[in-house]
């Protein structure tokens, strides 16, 4: 845990973040949350749970990165 985050702030950036600029597959979700000059951004994608007989999220990718200034 390089950035020392947990899942709930996995949940913060879905809750609270806005729409990727890009498109992804159907059933695939970006969101993106920026907090200084940093942007998180999340990606869940929607799967089946054998075991349990029902849908649920799966994680796919939580990261970080530098916005810089387009000069």
């Amino acid at each position: 845990m390089k950035e020392a985050k947990t899942l709930y702030d996995v949940v913060e950036v879905l809750e609270q973040g806005y729409d990727a600029p890009r498109k992804r597959k159907a059933g695939t979700i970006e969101k993106w949350m920026d907090v200084r000059n940093k942007t998180f951004n999340a990606v869940v994608a929607k799967d089946h749970n054998e075991t349990m007989k029902e849908n649920c999220w799966v994680l796919i990718h939580f990261g970080k990165f530098t916005r810089r200034d387009k000069r």
